[in-house]
């Protein structure tokens, strides 16, 4: 995750506008819910966008998920990979019949009232069908780091 101050303030217009960040570390995204995920990654035809794509997908409860990857990577002899590619409990679950791929990492992910509570993380397999949920960061648990450093003076 990154902050990035701005020397000057943002011009906003229809296409540039601010989004809202949870009101707190309890703010509440419940297992089930549909969440949307934006960005310009890998489409199904192998190349990046030129637009703006979105996709919903749903809440997983993050327990389960561990647990799913923990089964799932059991089998892995490479460490890296079991490393990298494993969900905590500062991570969001999700699944859907559409997901993200490549490139779309970073990007944002809303609740339904446009609420940022992830950034896109990682998943296994681009698209639908993989065998384990995919991951973003969870906002929410980070709203305390974001709130420290935007209250830095620099």
């Amino acid at each position: 995750m990154a902050l990035i101050k701005l020397k000057k303030d943002i011009v906003f217009s229809k296409k540039v506008q601010p989004i809202k960040l949870p009101t707190g570390k309890n703010y509440s995204l419940p297992d089930g819910s549909t969440v949307t995920l934006l960005g310009w990654g890998i489409t199904e035809h192998g190349v990046e966008s030129d637009s703006l794509l979105s996709t919903k997908m749903q809440v997983r409860n993050v327990r389960e998920c561990m647990e799913e990857y923990r089964e799932f990577l059991s089998g892995s002899k490479d460490e890296k990979v079991r490393k990298t590619y494993f969900p905590h409990i500062r991570t969001i679950c999700l699944e859907g019949e559409s997901d993200f791929c490549h490139a779309d990492s970073g990007g944002p992910m809303v609740d339904e009232n446009n609420v940022q509570v992830g950034i896109i993380s990682f998943n296994i397999n681009c698209g639908s069908g993989s065998p384990v949920p995919s991951a973003a960061t969870d906002v929410r648990k980070w709203l305390w780091w974001i709130n420290q450093e935007l209250s830095k003076k620099i």
